[in-house]
């Protein structure tokens, strides 16, 4: 049998993929507390018939766009590392430090930052340059940098969020897949897909921001 991508793709816009339940769902009394308790069935039943009628077309844009969302956290997450060339070529924020010289002329240098380091790059200050490399809660940071400890507790903060986005986003994009055929839905994966979905968006942005406010805006 000869199946070829576009009509893999075709078939799944237009009729959906068939996919088979957890294997904890075979157990009926699993099934009666996590798929049809009050709270699960109560979000299940929520719908339009709009939606019924083009479930396996909006499914198959959701998983597209989890999908996105996974390959760009797992870029967000390479900002944890503390090697500089990772850094340097996938940043969690760029920026231009100018520094005033003593003669009234100014020197720029260009700072990669991560989420455990920050990268200096183009300095051209000779023994006055900060180190190529320099953690956030370093001693060495607060010697060239103002706000180095409050980028350190929001960095910190932010690794936990990026990690966890990411590995929640996995059970996201397979959600779809499950859900985009009707007989193969259940009332816990929706009411999973809606729960997980606000509050790992919710706890990002919130991370952002606070990352944003405290170190971002404020680093000098």
């Amino acid at each position: 049998l000869r199946i070829t991508m576009g009509g893999f793709v075709s078939k799944w816009y237009n009729e959906g993929i068939a996919t088979t339940p957890p294997p904890c769902m075979y157990s009926k009394t699993f099934y009666c507390i996590f798929s049809n308790n009050i709270c699960c069935f109560a979000i299940g039943k929520c719908g339009t018939q709009w939606g019924e009628k083009n479930r396996s077309q909006i499914m198959f844009v959701a998983f597209w766009f989890s999908f996105i969302s996974l390959v760009l956290l797992a870029a967000a997450v390479v900002c944890v590392s503390t090697d500089a060339d990772s850094i340097t070529n996938v940043p969690f924020f760029t920026g231009v430090i100018t520094v005033d010289m003593a003669n009234g002329s100014t020197s720029d240098f260009n700072i990669y930052a991560g989420l455990n380091r920050v990268v200096i790059r183009d300095c051209d200050l000779g023994t006055q340059c900060p180190p190529d490399s320099i953690s956030w809660n370093s001693v060495n940071c607060d010697q060239y940098f103002t706000n180095c400890g409050a980028c350190a507790d929001a960095s910190l903060g932010s690794v936990t969020t990026v990690i966890i986005a990411l590995v929640t986003q996995i059970p996201q994009c397979t959600g779809t897949l499950g859900r985009s055929m009707a007989k193969h839905d259940l009332h816990c994966k929706k009411a999973m897909g809606i729960i997980t979905g606000v509050i790992g968006f919710l706890s990002t942005l919130a991370a952002l921001n606070a990352f944003a406010d405290t170190c971002f805006r404020n680093l000098d």
